[in-house]
Protein backbone atom coordinates (compact mmCIF):
# COMPACT_ATOMS: atom_id res chain seq x y z
CA UNK A 1 0.00 0.00 0.00
CA UNK A 2 2.80 2.41 0.92
CA UNK A 3 4.72 1.50 -2.25
CA UNK A 4 1.63 2.05 -4.45
CA UNK A 5 0.95 5.44 -2.80
CA UNK A 6 4.55 6.54 -3.29
CA UNK A 7 4.40 5.37 -6.91
CA UNK A 8 1.25 7.44 -7.54
CA UNK A 9 2.79 10.55 -5.94
CA UNK A 10 6.04 10.14 -7.87
CA UNK A 11 4.09 9.49 -11.08
CA UNK A 12 2.01 12.66 -10.68
CA UNK A 13 5.18 14.61 -9.94
CA UNK A 14 6.86 13.36 -13.12
CA UNK A 15 3.91 13.41 -15.49
CA UNK A 16 2.13 16.58 -14.35
CA UNK A 17 4.86 18.86 -13.05
CA UNK A 18 8.58 18.07 -13.25
CA UNK A 19 9.31 18.27 -17.03
CA UNK A 20 7.22 21.42 -17.45
CA UNK A 21 8.80 22.98 -14.35
CA UNK A 22 12.26 22.57 -15.89
CA UNK A 23 11.03 24.15 -19.14
CA UNK A 24 9.67 27.09 -17.13
CA UNK A 25 12.96 27.46 -15.21
CA UNK A 26 14.83 27.59 -18.51
CA UNK A 27 12.62 30.04 -20.41
CA UNK A 28 10.17 31.74 -17.98
CA UNK A 29 12.03 31.91 -14.67
CA UNK A 30 11.01 35.50 -13.92
CA UNK A 31 7.26 34.97 -14.28
CA UNK A 32 4.90 35.09 -11.30
CA UNK A 33 4.46 32.05 -9.04
CA UNK A 34 0.94 31.10 -10.18
CA UNK A 35 1.87 31.48 -13.85
CA UNK A 36 4.89 29.23 -13.26
CA UNK A 37 2.67 26.54 -11.73
CA UNK A 38 0.17 26.70 -14.62
CA UNK A 39 2.88 26.67 -17.28
CA UNK A 40 4.65 23.77 -15.54
CA UNK A 41 1.50 21.63 -15.62
CA UNK A 42 0.71 22.68 -19.21
CA UNK A 43 4.16 21.88 -20.58
CA UNK A 44 4.27 18.60 -18.60
CA UNK A 45 1.00 17.43 -20.15
CA UNK A 46 2.23 18.38 -23.64
CA UNK A 47 5.52 16.53 -23.11
CA UNK A 48 3.55 13.50 -21.90
CA UNK A 49 1.42 13.61 -25.08
CA UNK A 50 4.52 13.74 -27.27
CA UNK A 51 6.03 10.75 -25.42
CA UNK A 52 2.76 8.83 -25.73
CA UNK A 53 2.53 9.56 -29.46
CA UNK A 54 6.15 8.52 -29.97
CA UNK A 55 5.67 5.13 -28.33
CA UNK A 56 2.16 4.29 -29.49
CA UNK A 57 1.15 6.25 -32.61
CA UNK A 58 -0.07 3.05 -34.33
CA UNK A 59 0.73 -0.66 -34.51
CA UNK A 60 3.83 -0.12 -36.69
CA UNK A 61 5.20 2.58 -34.38
CA UNK A 62 4.41 0.44 -31.31
CA UNK A 63 6.27 -2.49 -32.85
CA UNK A 64 9.24 -0.22 -33.54
CA UNK A 65 9.41 1.37 -30.05
CA UNK A 66 8.04 -1.42 -27.88
CA UNK A 67 4.63 0.18 -27.44
CA UNK A 68 3.00 2.52 -24.96
CA UNK A 69 3.89 0.64 -21.78
CA UNK A 70 4.46 1.80 -18.20
CA UNK A 71 8.20 1.08 -18.52
CA UNK A 72 8.57 3.04 -21.76
CA UNK A 73 6.54 5.91 -20.34
CA UNK A 74 8.78 6.13 -17.28
CA UNK A 75 11.85 5.84 -19.49
CA UNK A 76 10.67 8.68 -21.74
CA UNK A 77 9.85 10.95 -18.79
CA UNK A 78 13.15 10.27 -17.01
CA UNK A 79 15.22 10.89 -20.16
CA UNK A 80 13.26 14.12 -20.80
CA UNK A 81 13.86 15.33 -17.22
CA UNK A 82 17.59 14.54 -17.47
CA UNK A 83 17.96 16.40 -20.80
CA UNK A 84 16.03 19.43 -19.51
CA UNK A 85 18.03 19.37 -16.27
CA UNK A 86 21.29 19.47 -18.25
CA UNK A 87 19.92 22.35 -20.35
CA UNK A 88 19.03 24.28 -17.17
CA UNK A 89 22.51 23.66 -15.77
CA UNK A 90 24.13 24.90 -19.00
CA UNK A 91 21.95 28.01 -18.90
CA UNK A 92 23.00 28.76 -15.31
CA UNK A 93 26.68 28.29 -16.11
CA UNK A 94 26.60 30.38 -19.30
CA UNK A 95 24.46 33.30 -18.15
CA UNK A 96 25.32 33.43 -14.45
CA UNK A 97 27.94 36.19 -14.47
CA UNK A 98 26.57 38.39 -17.29
CA UNK A 99 23.04 38.47 -15.83
CA UNK A 100 24.33 39.35 -12.37
CA UNK A 101 26.45 42.15 -13.73
CA UNK A 102 23.45 43.60 -15.53
CA UNK A 103 21.01 43.35 -12.67
CA UNK A 104 23.43 44.87 -10.18
CA UNK A 105 24.86 47.34 -12.62
CA UNK A 106 28.38 46.63 -11.31
CA UNK A 107 30.35 48.25 -14.13
CA UNK A 108 33.52 48.57 -11.98
CA UNK A 109 33.82 44.81 -11.49
CA UNK A 110 33.20 44.35 -15.19
CA UNK A 111 36.08 46.75 -15.99
CA UNK A 112 38.46 44.92 -13.61
CA UNK A 113 37.56 41.59 -15.15
CA UNK A 114 38.21 42.87 -18.64
CA UNK A 115 41.66 44.19 -17.63
CA UNK A 116 42.75 40.89 -16.06
CA UNK A 117 41.47 38.71 -18.92
CA UNK A 118 43.10 37.82 -22.22
CA UNK A 119 41.77 38.94 -25.59
CA UNK A 120 39.84 35.72 -26.17
CA UNK A 121 38.25 35.85 -22.74
CA UNK A 122 37.36 39.49 -23.35
CA UNK A 123 35.55 38.75 -26.57
CA UNK A 124 33.73 35.71 -25.12
CA UNK A 125 32.62 37.62 -22.03
CA UNK A 126 31.52 40.59 -24.14
CA UNK A 127 29.48 38.34 -26.43
CA UNK A 128 27.79 36.63 -23.47
CA UNK A 129 27.20 40.00 -21.86
CA UNK A 130 25.60 41.41 -25.02
CA UNK A 131 23.32 38.39 -25.37
CA UNK A 132 22.26 38.59 -21.75
CA UNK A 133 21.82 42.37 -21.95
CA UNK A 134 19.61 42.10 -25.02
CA UNK A 135 17.55 39.42 -23.31
CA UNK A 136 17.16 41.55 -20.17
CA UNK A 137 16.15 44.58 -22.25
CA UNK A 138 13.62 42.42 -24.04
CA UNK A 139 12.22 41.24 -20.69
CA UNK A 140 11.81 44.87 -19.58
CA UNK A 141 9.40 45.47 -22.48
CA UNK A 142 6.65 43.58 -20.65
CA UNK A 143 3.97 44.04 -23.31
CA UNK A 144 6.11 42.66 -26.14
CA UNK A 145 7.43 39.91 -23.88
CA UNK A 146 3.88 38.87 -22.97
CA UNK A 147 2.83 38.91 -26.63
CA UNK A 148 5.69 36.64 -27.73
CA UNK A 149 5.52 34.26 -24.76
CA UNK A 150 1.74 33.91 -24.87
CA UNK A 151 1.77 33.51 -28.66
CA UNK A 152 4.33 30.72 -28.27
CA UNK A 153 2.25 29.00 -25.58
CA UNK A 154 -0.92 29.35 -27.68
CA UNK A 155 0.80 27.83 -30.70
CA UNK A 156 2.23 24.96 -28.63
CA UNK A 157 -1.16 24.20 -27.05
CA UNK A 158 -3.16 24.26 -30.30
CA UNK A 159 -0.49 22.46 -32.31
CA UNK A 160 0.05 19.93 -29.49
CA UNK A 161 -3.67 19.10 -29.34
CA UNK A 162 -3.80 18.90 -33.14
CA UNK A 163 -0.84 16.50 -33.24
CA UNK A 164 -2.24 14.38 -30.39
CA UNK A 165 -5.58 14.00 -32.21
CA UNK A 166 -4.11 13.22 -35.63
CA UNK A 167 -1.23 11.04 -34.45
CA UNK A 168 -2.85 9.13 -31.63
CA UNK A 169 -6.46 9.79 -30.59
CA UNK A 170 -8.09 9.33 -34.00
CA UNK A 171 -6.54 5.84 -34.24
CA UNK A 172 -8.13 4.65 -30.99
CA UNK A 173 -10.87 2.01 -31.46
CA UNK A 174 -13.61 4.21 -29.95
CA UNK A 175 -12.73 7.11 -32.26
CA UNK A 176 -12.65 4.88 -35.33
CA UNK A 177 -15.99 3.29 -34.47
CA UNK A 178 -18.01 6.26 -33.24
CA UNK A 179 -16.37 9.57 -34.24
CA UNK A 180 -15.40 9.12 -37.90
CA UNK A 181 -17.93 10.67 -40.27
CA UNK A 182 -18.12 11.11 -44.03
CA UNK A 183 -16.16 13.73 -45.96
CA UNK A 184 -19.45 15.41 -46.92
CA UNK A 185 -19.44 17.03 -43.47
CA UNK A 186 -16.13 18.81 -44.15
CA UNK A 187 -15.44 21.87 -46.26
CA UNK A 188 -13.23 20.91 -49.25
CA UNK A 189 -10.52 23.49 -48.44
CA UNK A 190 -9.99 21.85 -45.02
CA UNK A 191 -9.54 18.31 -46.32
CA UNK A 192 -6.85 16.44 -48.18
CA UNK A 193 -3.92 18.25 -49.74
CA UNK A 194 -5.83 21.55 -50.09
CA UNK A 195 -5.47 21.94 -46.33
CA UNK A 196 -1.82 22.81 -47.04
CA UNK A 197 -2.92 25.73 -49.25
CA UNK A 198 -5.17 26.93 -46.44
CA UNK A 199 -2.28 26.77 -43.94
CA UNK A 200 0.03 28.62 -46.35
CA UNK A 201 -2.55 31.38 -46.76
CA UNK A 202 -2.88 31.61 -42.99
CA UNK A 203 0.90 31.75 -42.47
CA UNK A 204 1.24 34.48 -45.09
CA UNK A 205 -1.55 36.68 -43.66
CA UNK A 206 -0.20 36.36 -40.09
CA UNK A 207 3.41 37.15 -41.10
CA UNK A 208 2.23 40.06 -43.26
CA UNK A 209 0.11 41.42 -40.37
CA UNK A 210 3.05 41.23 -37.94
CA UNK A 211 5.45 42.89 -40.41
CA UNK A 212 3.01 45.68 -41.24
CA UNK A 213 2.22 46.43 -37.57
CA UNK A 214 5.64 45.59 -36.09
CA UNK A 215 6.29 49.04 -34.61
CA UNK A 216 2.92 49.19 -32.87
CA UNK A 217 3.11 45.60 -31.62
CA UNK A 218 6.50 46.36 -30.07
CA UNK A 219 4.73 48.93 -27.85
CA UNK A 220 1.71 46.80 -26.88
CA UNK A 221 0.55 47.26 -23.28
CA UNK A 222 1.12 44.55 -20.69
CA UNK A 223 -1.89 43.11 -18.83
CA UNK A 224 -2.28 41.26 -15.54
CA UNK A 225 -3.55 37.71 -15.55
CA UNK A 226 -6.68 36.89 -13.53
CA UNK A 227 -6.28 33.21 -12.63
CA UNK A 228 -10.02 32.55 -12.12
CA UNK A 229 -10.83 34.10 -15.50
CA UNK A 230 -8.15 31.97 -17.17
CA UNK A 231 -9.55 28.78 -15.64
CA UNK A 232 -13.14 29.66 -16.65
CA UNK A 233 -12.24 30.39 -20.27
CA UNK A 234 -10.09 27.26 -20.41
CA UNK A 235 -13.00 25.11 -19.19
CA UNK A 236 -15.40 26.73 -21.68
CA UNK A 237 -12.92 26.09 -24.51
CA UNK A 238 -12.61 22.41 -23.55
CA UNK A 239 -16.42 22.15 -23.39
CA UNK A 240 -16.69 23.46 -26.97
CA UNK A 241 -14.18 20.84 -28.12
CA UNK A 242 -16.21 18.16 -26.30
CA UNK A 243 -19.39 19.43 -28.01
CA UNK A 244 -17.63 19.22 -31.36
CA UNK A 245 -16.92 15.53 -30.86
CA UNK A 246 -20.36 14.89 -29.38
CA UNK A 247 -21.84 16.40 -32.57
CA UNK A 248 -19.69 14.04 -34.65
CA UNK A 249 -20.93 11.15 -32.50
CA UNK A 250 -24.54 12.26 -33.01
CA UNK A 251 -24.02 12.56 -36.78
CA UNK A 252 -22.60 9.03 -36.79
CA UNK A 253 -25.71 7.52 -35.16
CA UNK A 254 -28.17 9.76 -37.08
CA UNK A 255 -26.68 9.95 -40.60
CA UNK A 256 -29.99 10.39 -42.42
CA UNK A 257 -31.15 13.31 -40.27
CA UNK A 258 -27.71 14.95 -40.50
CA UNK A 259 -27.60 14.48 -44.28
CA UNK A 260 -30.93 16.29 -44.64
CA UNK A 261 -29.31 19.43 -43.15
CA UNK A 262 -25.76 18.89 -44.41
CA UNK A 263 -24.63 22.53 -44.57
CA UNK A 264 -26.04 23.34 -41.11
CA UNK A 265 -24.17 20.51 -39.38
CA UNK A 266 -20.98 21.17 -41.35
CA UNK A 267 -21.00 24.81 -40.26
CA UNK A 268 -21.90 23.91 -36.66
CA UNK A 269 -19.06 21.40 -36.47
CA UNK A 270 -16.54 23.94 -37.74
CA UNK A 271 -17.98 26.70 -35.53
CA UNK A 272 -17.46 24.61 -32.38
CA UNK A 273 -13.79 24.15 -33.29
CA UNK A 274 -13.41 27.89 -33.93
CA UNK A 275 -15.02 28.68 -30.55
CA UNK A 276 -12.65 26.21 -28.87
CA UNK A 277 -9.64 28.00 -30.39
CA UNK A 278 -11.07 31.44 -29.49
CA UNK A 279 -11.67 30.59 -25.83
CA UNK A 280 -8.27 28.89 -25.51
CA UNK A 281 -6.76 32.08 -26.96
CA UNK A 282 -8.64 34.22 -24.42
CA UNK A 283 -7.48 31.94 -21.58
CA UNK A 284 -3.83 32.20 -22.65
CA UNK A 285 -3.62 35.84 -23.80
CA UNK A 286 -6.22 37.17 -21.27
CA UNK A 287 -9.40 38.96 -22.25
CA UNK A 288 -8.01 42.46 -21.64
CA UNK A 289 -4.94 41.78 -23.79
CA UNK A 290 -6.98 40.59 -26.79
CA UNK A 291 -9.52 43.41 -26.42
CA UNK A 292 -6.69 45.97 -26.50
CA UNK A 293 -5.19 44.34 -29.60
CA UNK A 294 -8.54 44.21 -31.39
CA UNK A 295 -9.42 47.83 -30.54
CA UNK A 296 -6.07 49.01 -31.83
CA UNK A 297 -5.81 46.84 -34.94
CA UNK A 298 -9.35 45.76 -35.86
CA UNK A 299 -9.17 47.43 -39.29
CA UNK A 300 -5.80 45.85 -40.00
CA UNK A 301 -7.07 42.44 -38.82
CA UNK A 302 -10.01 42.59 -41.24
CA UNK A 303 -7.77 43.74 -44.10
CA UNK A 304 -5.24 40.94 -43.62
CA UNK A 305 -8.04 38.40 -43.14
CA UNK A 306 -9.36 39.43 -46.56
CA UNK A 307 -5.81 39.29 -47.94
CA UNK A 308 -5.45 35.74 -46.60
CA UNK A 309 -8.69 34.66 -48.31
CA UNK A 310 -7.63 36.29 -51.58
CA UNK A 311 -4.21 34.69 -51.25
CA UNK A 312 -5.79 31.23 -50.91
CA UNK A 313 -7.57 31.65 -54.25
CA UNK A 314 -4.42 33.11 -55.79
CA UNK A 315 -2.62 29.89 -54.86
CA UNK A 316 -5.26 27.91 -56.78
CA UNK A 317 -4.69 30.07 -59.87
CA UNK A 318 -0.91 29.99 -59.55
CA UNK A 319 -0.93 26.19 -59.48
CA UNK A 320 -1.93 26.08 -63.16
CA UNK A 321 1.80 25.99 -64.00
CA UNK A 322 2.48 23.23 -61.49
CA UNK A 323 3.35 20.31 -63.79
CA UNK A 324 6.72 21.60 -65.11
CA UNK A 325 7.91 22.39 -61.61
CA UNK A 326 6.53 19.08 -60.33
CA UNK A 327 8.48 17.19 -63.02
CA UNK A 328 11.72 18.99 -62.06
CA UNK A 329 11.13 18.22 -58.36
CA UNK A 330 10.43 14.55 -59.18
CA UNK A 331 13.59 13.95 -61.21
CA UNK A 332 15.66 15.74 -58.54
CA UNK A 333 14.26 13.50 -55.79
CA UNK A 334 14.76 10.43 -57.99
CA UNK A 335 18.45 11.34 -58.28
CA UNK A 336 18.74 11.68 -54.49
CA UNK A 337 16.96 8.37 -53.86
CA UNK A 338 19.14 6.54 -56.37
CA UNK A 339 22.16 7.40 -54.22
CA UNK A 340 20.93 5.10 -51.45
CA UNK A 341 18.37 2.75 -53.05
CA UNK A 342 18.97 0.25 -55.85
CA UNK A 343 15.49 0.40 -57.42
CA UNK A 344 13.55 3.66 -57.69
CA UNK A 345 10.25 3.75 -59.54
CA UNK A 346 9.59 6.88 -61.59
CA UNK A 347 6.76 7.76 -63.97
CA UNK A 348 6.49 11.19 -65.64
CA UNK A 349 2.71 11.01 -65.48
CA UNK A 350 0.73 13.79 -67.09
CA UNK A 351 -0.53 17.31 -66.47
CA UNK A 352 -3.61 15.74 -64.88
CA UNK A 353 -2.11 13.17 -62.50
CA UNK A 354 1.47 14.40 -62.17
CA UNK A 355 4.70 12.37 -61.87
CA UNK A 356 4.96 9.39 -59.51
CA UNK A 357 7.85 8.14 -57.38
CA UNK A 358 8.22 4.90 -55.50
CA UNK A 359 10.74 3.01 -53.38
CA UNK A 360 10.25 -0.37 -51.70
CA UNK A 361 6.48 -0.36 -52.14
CA UNK A 362 5.95 3.24 -50.98
CA UNK A 363 4.61 5.22 -53.95
CA UNK A 364 3.55 8.87 -54.03
CA UNK A 365 2.25 11.23 -56.66
CA UNK A 366 3.88 14.66 -57.00
CA UNK A 367 0.66 16.60 -57.56
CA UNK A 368 0.13 20.35 -57.81
CA UNK A 369 0.08 20.71 -54.01
CA UNK A 370 3.50 19.00 -53.82
CA UNK A 371 5.11 20.82 -56.74
CA UNK A 372 6.29 23.79 -54.65
CA UNK A 373 4.30 26.38 -56.59
CA UNK A 374 2.49 27.53 -53.45
CA UNK A 375 5.86 27.86 -51.64
CA UNK A 376 7.22 30.02 -54.47
CA UNK A 377 4.13 32.19 -54.34
CA UNK A 378 4.41 32.53 -50.56
CA UNK A 379 8.08 33.48 -50.81
CA UNK A 380 7.50 36.04 -53.59
CA UNK A 381 4.56 37.57 -51.70
CA UNK A 382 6.56 38.06 -48.51
CA UNK A 383 9.56 39.32 -50.46
CA UNK A 384 7.47 41.93 -52.28
CA UNK A 385 5.79 42.90 -49.01
CA UNK A 386 9.16 43.53 -47.35
CA UNK A 387 10.29 45.56 -50.35
CA UNK A 388 7.14 47.70 -50.34
CA UNK A 389 7.39 48.35 -46.60
CA UNK A 390 11.10 49.22 -46.41
CA UNK A 391 12.23 50.15 -49.93
CA UNK A 392 13.59 53.52 -48.79
CA UNK A 393 16.10 51.79 -46.50
CA UNK A 394 17.10 49.11 -49.01
CA UNK A 395 19.58 48.80 -51.83
CA UNK A 396 17.16 47.95 -54.66
CA UNK A 397 19.85 46.40 -56.88
CA UNK A 398 20.90 44.03 -54.11
CA UNK A 399 17.26 43.17 -53.38
CA UNK A 400 16.84 42.08 -57.01
CA UNK A 401 20.05 40.04 -56.87
CA UNK A 402 19.02 38.44 -53.55
CA UNK A 403 15.77 37.30 -55.14
CA UNK A 404 17.68 34.72 -57.24
CA UNK A 405 19.14 32.67 -54.33
CA UNK A 406 15.80 33.09 -52.57
CA UNK A 407 13.90 31.41 -55.42
CA UNK A 408 16.55 28.70 -55.73
CA UNK A 409 16.42 28.08 -51.98
CA UNK A 410 12.61 27.83 -52.05
CA UNK A 411 12.72 25.15 -54.76
CA UNK A 412 15.56 23.38 -52.90
CA UNK A 413 13.71 23.24 -49.58
CA UNK A 414 10.62 21.84 -51.36
CA UNK A 415 12.80 19.08 -52.85
CA UNK A 416 14.13 18.41 -49.33
CA UNK A 417 10.54 18.31 -48.03
CA UNK A 418 9.42 15.62 -50.49
CA UNK A 419 12.68 13.68 -50.04
CA UNK A 420 12.15 13.62 -46.25
CA UNK A 421 8.54 12.57 -46.82
CA UNK A 422 9.78 9.62 -48.90
CA UNK A 423 12.23 8.59 -46.17
CA UNK A 424 9.54 8.84 -43.48
CA UNK A 425 7.17 6.74 -45.59
CA UNK A 426 9.86 4.11 -46.26
CA UNK A 427 11.39 3.79 -42.80
CA UNK A 428 8.71 4.94 -40.34
CA UNK A 429 5.07 4.86 -41.50
CA UNK A 430 3.42 5.55 -44.91
CA UNK A 431 0.16 6.86 -43.38
CA UNK A 432 2.02 9.26 -41.10
CA UNK A 433 4.14 10.45 -44.05
CA UNK A 434 1.27 11.36 -46.40
CA UNK A 435 -0.99 12.73 -43.67
CA UNK A 436 0.44 14.62 -40.68
CA UNK A 437 4.05 14.90 -41.90
CA UNK A 438 3.03 16.13 -45.37
CA UNK A 439 0.56 18.66 -43.96
CA UNK A 440 2.95 20.25 -41.46
CA UNK A 441 6.52 19.84 -42.68
CA UNK A 442 5.96 22.35 -45.50
CA UNK A 443 5.15 25.40 -43.41
CA UNK A 444 7.69 24.43 -40.72
CA UNK A 445 10.52 24.20 -43.28
CA UNK A 446 9.34 27.39 -44.99
CA UNK A 447 9.44 29.38 -41.75
CA UNK A 448 12.91 28.06 -40.92
CA UNK A 449 14.17 28.78 -44.44
CA UNK A 450 12.71 32.29 -44.65
CA UNK A 451 13.92 33.29 -41.18
CA UNK A 452 17.49 32.16 -41.94
CA UNK A 453 17.39 33.61 -45.47
CA UNK A 454 16.17 37.04 -44.35
CA UNK A 455 18.38 37.11 -41.24
CA UNK A 456 21.51 36.98 -43.42
CA UNK A 457 20.08 38.60 -46.55
CA UNK A 458 18.77 41.69 -44.76
CA UNK A 459 22.28 42.51 -43.52
CA UNK A 460 23.38 42.80 -47.15
CA UNK A 461 20.42 44.71 -48.64
CA UNK A 462 19.76 47.34 -45.97
CA UNK A 463 21.65 50.61 -46.43
CA UNK A 464 23.73 51.47 -43.40
CA UNK A 465 23.82 54.97 -41.98
CA UNK A 466 26.15 57.21 -43.95
CA UNK A 467 26.28 54.73 -46.84
CA UNK A 468 24.94 55.74 -50.24
CA UNK A 469 22.97 53.36 -52.41
CA UNK A 470 24.92 51.76 -55.27
CA UNK A 471 23.91 52.92 -58.69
Amino acid sequence: MIFETAQIILGLLFFLFMPGFLVVKIFFDNDKFLEKIMLSMLFSIMIGLVIGVFFGYDSAQAAFTGGFTETNLWLGEIITVIVLGIALLVKRLVFKEPVKSITKGNSKNKAKTSKNSGKNNKSDTKMKFNIAQKFENFRKNKGLYQLIVRSTIFFLVVFGIYMAIFLWIRHLPFFVQHLQIGEDFYFPFLTGLRKTDFLNAGVFSIIAFVIWNRKGLAKVKATKRIILQTIVFLIIGILFLALHYYLKYWIGINPDIAASALMFFTIMKLLLVVLFVVFIAVAIFTQEFLVNIFKEYWKSILVFLAIGIAYFFLIQFFQLIWYKLSYFVSISIRSLLELTFNTVYFSPGSAINGPRLGVEGFNVGISNECSGVDSLLLFLSLYVLLLVLDWKRMNIKRMLILLIPGLIGTVAYNILRIYLLMLVGIFINPEFAVDVFHTNIGWILFLLFFIVFWHFGSKWVYIKKGQKEEK
